[in-house]
């Protein structure tokens, strides 16, 4: 107000240019504060989606362990029940599923062989820090594209397999249900050789042991797949995390 009585020009353009640089600084500096609170709460996303994949990576194995067990069990409990091998494909709605390549049973002598038709392991898939960023609005803070297509693909693939697993379980609970028809349970001390005599006298029970045997593949194909998502999905946050 001095500058502008006495007509000060100089002064007064100094002055305005001091009081705009001086906001715009001020500005930029918020800006550049929320920027960076942004990519570290992004970072801390990413790193924990990386963990929930690690953890979802475990138990994609491990349930291919044991549906890979199942698969080995019915298709000894079948060929010493018929004599005749399971085919390597078959044939789904959507395409030809080849069978994945799986051990000879071998412990023939072990009396839990029943167990198969109960011991049903699903992949749940961790999506809390998912859910949290969906929830939240966080996911606009992932600013790779292709990583953010490639969280959300992978996602999708996890809801899309328990389609599949409620398929299995529900062949499972047929299964045993032709075992009890037959008066067995899947808990009784029967090795291969005595539950596949069962299973040659019951008509229900070796169908129905077949369609378990193909569900489990299918199974298995599908994992297979969303384990090399999950390995890639996990591979690109870590290269993310390099500066």
């Amino acid at each position: 107000s001095q500058s502008l009585k006495e007509q000060n020009w100089t002064a007064i353009v100094i002055e305005f240019v001091l009081l705009v640089s001086g906001v715009f600084l001020g500005i930029q500096v918020a800006n550049w504060n929320d920027s960076r609170k942004e990519n570290m709460q992004a970072a801390v996303y990413l790193n924990n989606i990386a963990e929930d994949i690690r953890s979802d990576i475990n138990e994609i194995d491990e349930t291919i362990a044991i549906s890979t067990w199942r698969m080995s069990v019915l298709d000894a409990l079948v060929f010493k029940s018929t004599g005749e091998r399971l085919p390597a494909s078959f044939t789904l709605p959507f395409g030809v599923v080849h069978v994945p390549k799986i051990p000879t049973y071998t412990d023939i002598d072990n009396k839990s062989v029943g167990l198969v038709y109960v011991n049903i392991r699903t992949i749940d898939g961790n999506r809390s820090t998912y859910d949290t960023i969906i929830n939240t609005g966080g996911i606009r803070l992932i600013k790779d594209a292709k990583l953010l297509e490639q969280i959300q693909n992978y996602y999708v693939a996890v809801d899309e397999i328990k389609d599949t697993e409620i398929y299995l379980q529900a062949n499972c609970e047929s299964a045993r249900e032709a075992l009890h028809e037959a008066g067995i349970s899947p808990v009784d001390r029967k090795n291969l050789a005595e539950l596949s005599e069962v299973i040659a006298r019951n008509p229900k029970a070796l169908a129905s042991s077949k369609t378990v045997w193909g569900s489990t593949g299918n199974q298995i194909k599908i994992l297979n797949d969303l384990r090399q998502q999950a390995n890639a999905l996990f591979a690109h946050i870590q290269e993310s995390k390099k500066p």
